[in-house]
């Protein structure tokens, strides 16, 4: 089983996880970050957990940059 498989058994939307392994670089980046873009509303906090070696911080860099330029 792979971890999207099991993000959606654990009950994650399908529509929000992805095991496309034609996104490469920045279209993971963006596709990842328009993700979390869509659901967050005002106040909200959110909590990212994941290794350094996957680059989470390109994807936090994203939102940031989104949230502040939108």
């Amino acid at each position: 089983k792979n971890m999207a498989e099991g993000a959606v058994e654990k009950g994650i939307p399908g529509q929000h996880v992805t095991n496309n392994p034609t996104y490469q670089g920045e279209e993971v980046v963006a596709a990842l970050g328009d993700a979390i873009c869509e659901e967050l509303r005002p106040g909200d906090v959110f909590l990212v957990k994941a290794s350094r070696s996957v680059g989470a911080e390109r994807v936090l860099n994203y939102v940031k940059n989104k949230l502040l330029h939108s």
